[in-house]
């Protein structure tokens, strides 16, 4: 049986979610609803996603945890804490 999983609780309302899909939903779903994705002939999926899609340096971003606050983070010039 599996578990209710809902977004609600995080502010994300969907009609549907797909969750832990095998490797073959996930070529299907992309190939019936990506219009430029496609099957490579070695089998990898191909998928574009458009112009601008790349995160740029200065979009990373650390996030603050008591569980690894502890740790180092060695923070670059893009990072931003």
């Amino acid at each position: 049986m599996t578990a209710l999983f809902d977004l609600k609780d995080h502010g994300v309302t969907v009609a549907e979610i797909h969750r832990n899909l095998p490797p073959s939903a996930l070529y299907e779903h992309a190939i019936r609803y990506e219009k430029d994705a496609s099957i490579a002939e070695n089998g990898a999926l191909v998928a574009y996603s458009g112009v601008k899609t790349g995160r740029s340096p200065k979009d990373k971003r650390v996030v603050k945890h008591p569980d690894s606050e502890a740790d180092h983070v060695v923070r670059n010039s893009g990072s931003v804490p």
